[in-house]
């Protein structure tokens, strides 16, 4: 497959260039760097395309005579999985990107996305992140409404990486919809969970999925107990920068500290002496709320540090 310019000059001017990088010049480079992140985008593009064919030729309605299912695979995310050598979760993105190519009936307010990736405007990670922000129509919030939406955040999405992206198209929504924020906030805390599982070792591995307002509590008590070694906060507090410097000498880890401290933390409970541990107290969960909202209880409240908003009920909590 030729690709169009400026992808093909990119990969000719890679074909080109030595492999050994050592003795080019820096703008040299960086100018092959930037080459190789165009080609890479434009095969990532391609992939994806492809990945969308195959989930059109395997809808559910061709049952057995689906591409997936007459090769001998359950999905076509497993198909695309197995043929490209890529993880789950790429061959998922991969799928549902491609997909908007494919069938644009099926997320008509994604239009705007589609077009640009397939007109090469559009990397597939800035599609997802815009398609993720952006969420799905509601009553109140129209696929008119978010196909306009859609459209503005391609026209920025050059100049952003996919993680702005996608907090950009988030601030859309919620801005949007100001009303689905305590229902987009109830429905992240009915995903939260705790998952343990042993391994053959004798060891264990947890996964714990979080909601904003517990990833606030606990990820302030990860960071007291990990900081100083992250380049945290200098303490002008003798006693807090004592602790920090034991932290930062510490022998361990950053992980294995973290580890041993939650350890400690769960075993020891509501009986720890914190002061040998974390500093002081509970957990400190900073609220970032106008005064106007809390007196009308509308609008909107944010948890410091964190990208998603709340309801002005959790603030008041």
């Amino acid at each position: 497959m030729n690709l169009p310019d400026p992808y093909g000059a990119a990969l000719s001017a890679l074909d080109a260039a030595p492999t050994v990088f050592s003795a080019v010049s820096d703008d040299v480079l960086l100018a092959l760097g930037k080459r190789v992140a165009l080609v890479q985008r434009a095969a990532a593009t391609h992939a994806a395309l492809i990945a969308g064919e195959v989930a059109r030729r395997s809808a559910p309605a061709l049952g057995s005579s689906g591409l997936a299912q007459r090769t001998g695979h359950r999905t076509p995310e497993e198909l695309v999985r197995v043929t490209t050598g890529s993880t789950k979760r790429d061959a998922r993105t991969a799928v549902a990107i491609g997909s908007l190519a494919s069938s644009p009936d099926i997320e008509p307010w994604l239009a705007p996305v589609a077009a640009a990736l397939t007109e090469g405007t559009l990397s597939v990670e800035a599609a997802a992140a815009i398609r993720t922000g952006l969420g799905v129509p509601t009553t109140d919030i129209t696929a008119a409404v978010l196909a306009e939406a859609s459209a503005g955040l391609c026209e920025v999405a050059p100049s952003l990486d996919a993680d702005r992206l996608q907090r950009l198209a988030r601030d859309a929504r919620d801005a949007l919809d100001e009303d689905g924020i305590a229902d987009r906030e109830a429905a992240a805390h009915a995903r939260r969970s705790l998952t343990f599982w042993r391994t053959p070792d004798g060891g264990a591995h947890l996964r714990w999925v979080m909601d904003p307002e517990t990833a606030a509590a606990v990820g302030d008590l990860f960071d007291r107990a990990t900081s100083p070694r992250r380049g945290g906060p200098r303490f002008v507090n003798p006693t807090d920068a004592t602790l920090a410097e034991a932290i930062t000498a510490d022998t361990r880890t950053t992980e294995q500290l973290a580890s041993d401290t939650f350890a400690h933390l769960l075993t020891a409970g509501a009986d720890t002496d914190s002061t040998q541990l974390l500093g002081t107290g509970g957990p400190v969960v900073k609220i970032l709320v106008a005064a106007e909202s809390l007196d009308t209880r509308t609008g909107h409240a944010r948890i410091e540090g964190s990208p998603t908003p709340v309801s002005v009920q959790t603030a008041e909590r």
